[in-house]
């Protein structure tokens, strides 16, 4: 029966606070329009975070999940493996439950009645991969060590998608054939609807094969390209297994295709491996939108205790009429939730539509990224955060009173002690959110600087326009056949394209690396300079598409590429580091493309991961008619007309090739500096809204200033005071607040910064010019928030002021 009572008193409360914030529409929509906002930015940023970085990887124990990671001098340099380090890890460990290794890959089938082919991501991977992760197919059967031999490899596990796209969810799908480029592959198990690894990859991994190592890769160490996983024994701390592994490394050589003094494999917790690169700058942005959901905070509790003063009288009559304290406290947290649940609900609804905005902006590469969205977890946050601000600034009001009698509550509004606190509570809370917006203000400048600098970066190479499709014809090794030449001179006669070229290996934003051993024919290597080479195949016209400028000497010759020519051009970078002092034309240089080559002209340095990316030596040889490559041409009209012709050109030379989608080298540049963009895109908006709430927050109280010294005013303006003279007055009183929250914003900012140093771009972390500007940018805010109610106070009537009561 007392929860009823309860409950009934409750909804009473609800009732009425309701019909009091309906009463005030304009304070109303001033809470709700700050708190849609920042719940909305709150929910959808952490919906990012839990998605990349938060949420625990969806395996059984997955804390005994691990990585083998190679690292030097503590660093972690690169997760790839080569086969023989793998063959011989998984040979001597004693330490795992299992040791798998994976490759990503694709499969190329040819859709029933289609002319294009499917392209199919598929990972290679060996027997132990899904003992290890813990998972089991809904259907069929898993691979064996059987199966990584040739002629015992052709079955294929696939994906939940897979089954219900291609095969309409057919129960028969054991045993049926997918028809392959490579030949048919035998389907013998399907996994559950909810398995995906990579976790949450945009692009789900959608069959699995067994891995074999090519004869060529058992012994020599020809590339590292394996990812190694593994799952402790249950006895097997990650020290223990660190040292053994240690142990192993000691007495073999482990690290991939060429492995650098000091080289050595270490252990990673899985999640940490696969999403620790992101985790950083995530926890970063959740921090900054934290900030700005603090800044509306403080605002909305100074709102709201201007209002409980303004309603002084309507608390008192309520307390004479046999309210008790309890009850007008919970009337008042009422409505501070009420507020907050409402602006909480309305902001979940718009982070539901920036999500997919996020979603776009962010690199395409991070794990979890599909796996964005508003679900349980994040309402749950979103419920909980809704409670903790209202409860935080709804007790504001509370504060601000005497606790005798809920203090001024039965007052007339007049007591000093009473006015005086609340005075305390609303200056406190206006230097905090100004110096809070200082340090979001501060952060926002250092990465959008970073951005303006990053952008400004030459990465020798003019990206826009430009339409990359890859081209791996089947016939490539042969030398007869169609060759690229032909399809370069198909696709140069399109419309609308200006200049058409092809290269391998390190195109630039292509995330490839293809390098060779480097020599010097007759002398040494200089001190220093690198042992090896990046070495890339080029058609005619390549610099010309790229526009990389010639520095020295010529381009290649349509018959040099014809006749596979023994003659190279380098880079700046490979000119000065391999023949400091000397005229590098004429020079001969080895880099594994068998007899020297002779240099016949420099080109320009091309950053090719970026502008973050270093410059490394590199060595481009024509392309020869049977190279596979990338097919690179400069529109001048559009793309969406000419992309089809392209690929009707490439199939008319060869009619089975499987096209992955074209792209433009501008997107391959987009995803190098997608991070970057995201986290200035993102603190930019963060920043704008800060600054708005803390305008909105000084107008609101130098406003409220301004109502309550009304009769003041008319009285020191009937006594002779000048309006110039109480507007400056206004003013002043501001300021004060304004410095008291710069002098502490920037005080914090400072040293907030540093831990933000790594994130930034050619700019210091107390670049002093920049906190001047967030200075000068905030004063300029509060002072034109401020003007309007100064100027009020500067046209108040005095006869009007003098016959308030």
């Amino acid at each position: 029966m007392g929860r009823f009572f309860a409950l009934r008193a409750l909804g009473r409360d609800v009732r009425s606070a309701y019909r009091s914030l309906r009463a005030a529409p304009g304070f109303t929509a001033a809470v709700l329009v700050v708190m849609t906002l920042s719940m909305g930015a709150t929910t959808a940023v952490f919906s990012v975070v839990d998605a990349v970085t938060l949420r625990g990887l969806p395996f059984d124990e997955a804390d005994r999940l691990v990585s083998l990671d190679r690292t030097v001098s503590g660093r972690v340099v690169t997760s790839s493996y080569a086969a023989p380090d793998f063959l011989m890890l998984r040979a001597r460990q004693d330490v795992f439950e299992g040791l798998a290794a994976v490759a990503d890959g694709s499969l190329v089938l040819r859709r029933d009645g289609a002319v294009e082919p499917e392209i199919l991501r598929t990972e290679r991977v060996s027997a132990e991969f899904f003992p290890v992760l813990r998972v089991a197919p809904s259907r069929g059967r898993l691979f064996t060590v059987d199966n990584e031999a040739s002629g015992h490899d052709r079955v294929a596990v696939i994906s939940h998608g897979l089954w219900q796209r291609r095969f309409g969810g057919a129960p028969d799908i054991l045993g049926k054939r997918l028809p392959a480029e490579q030949g048919e592959i035998e389907i013998i198990g399907v996994m559950p609807a909810g398995f995906a690894y990579p976790v949450g990859a945009t692009q789900p991994t959608e069959l699995w094969v067994p891995y074999v190592v090519p004869d060529a890769e058992r012994v020599a160490r020809v590339s590292a390209y394996l990812t190694l996983i593994a799952r402790l024994k249950d006895n097997v701390t990650m020290g223990r297994a660190q040292a053994r592994i240690d142990q192993i490394a000691a007495a073999s050589v482990v690290g991939g295709a060429a492995p650098g003094p000091g080289q050595v494999p270490t252990l990673r917790d899985l999640h940490e491996s696969l999403t620790g690169y992101a985790r950083t700058w995530m926890l970063m942005l959740l921090a900054a939108v934290a900030c700005m959901l603090l800044i509306a905070c403080a605002n909305i509790a100074n709102l709201l205790l201007v209002r409980a003063t303004v309603r002084t009288r309507e608390l008192a009559v309520r307390s004479a009429l046999g309210a008790t304290r309890w009850q007008l406290a919970r009337l008042l947290l009422v409505e501070s939730l009420l507020l907050s649940v409402a602006g909480t609900a309305l902001g979940v609804v718009v982070a539901s539509g920036g999500i997919e905005i996020l979603r776009s902006l962010l690199p395409p590469f991070l794990p979890g990224l599909a796996d964005i969205a508003i679900d349980a977890r994040v309402l749950t946050m979103s419920v909980a955060a809704a409670l903790v601000t209202g409860l935080g600034f709804g007790l504001a009001p509370l504060f601000s009173r005497s606790h005798s009698a809920m203090g001024v509550l039965t007052e007339s509004g007049r007591a000093s002690t009473a006015s005086t606190r609340a005075q305390w509570l609303r200056t406190t809370f206006l230097v905090s959110e100004v110096a809070l917006t200082v340090v979001l203000l501060v952060g926002t400048a250092l990465f959008l600087t970073s951005f303006a600098r990053l952008m400004r970066v030459d990465v020798g190479v003019d990206y826009r326009d430009v339409l990359t499709v890859d081209v791996r014809p089947k016939s490539a090794g042969s030398t007869s056949g169609p060759g690229l030449e032909q399809v370069l001179a198909r696709v140069s006669a399109i419309p609308g394209i200006e200049t058409v070229a092809a290269g391998s290996g390190n195109v630039p934003f292509s995330l490839s690396v293809t390098s060779a051993p480097l020599s010097l024919p007759g002398r040494n290597l200089p001190a220093g300079a690198p042992r090896s080479i990046g070495v890339s195949g080029v058609s005619t016209d390549y610099f010309r598409v790229l526009r990389v400028p010639l520095r020295r000497g010529r381009y290649f010759t349509a018959a040099e590429g014809v006749s596979n020519a023994a003659v190279v051009i380098l880079n700046e970078m490979a000119a000065t580091t391999l023949f400091p002092g000397e005229d590098p034309i004429g020079q001969r240089v080895g880099a594994g493309f068998g007899d020297p080559r002779i240099v016949i002209g420099i080109v320009g340095d091309v950053r090719g991961f970026g502008p973050e990316g270093g410059i490394d030596l590199q060595a481009f040889t024509p392309l020869t008619r049977t190279t596979r490559g990338t097919l690179l041409a400069r529109l001048t009209g559009s793309r969406a007309a000419i992309e089809p012709q392209v690929k009707a050109a490439i199939w008319s030379e060869f009619p089975d090739l499987a096209i992955p989608s074209p792209r433009m080298l501008e997107d391959g540049f987009g995803v190098l500096i997608a991070a970057r963009r995201f986290s200035m895109i993102l603190l930019s908006m963060f920043g704008v809204l800060g600054i708005a709430i803390a305008g909105v927050g000084i107008h609101g109280v130098m406003s409220y200033i301004v109502a309550q010294r009304t009769r003041e005013i008319g009285i020191r303006m009937a006594l002779g005071a000048l309006p110039s003279e109480i507007l400056l007055s206004v003013l002043r009183r501001a300021s004060t607040h304004v410095a008291a929250g710069l002098a502490v914003g920037l005080g914090m900012a400072w040293l907030a910064a540093t831990s933000v140093e790594k994130f930034l771009f050619r700019v210091g972390s107390h670049d002093l010019r920049l906190y001047g500007a967030v200075a000068g940018v905030l004063v300029i805010v509060a002072f034109a928030a401020a003007l309007i109610p100064a100027r009020w106070a500067a046209r108040v009537d005095p006869l009007v002021a003098l016959r308030l009561e």
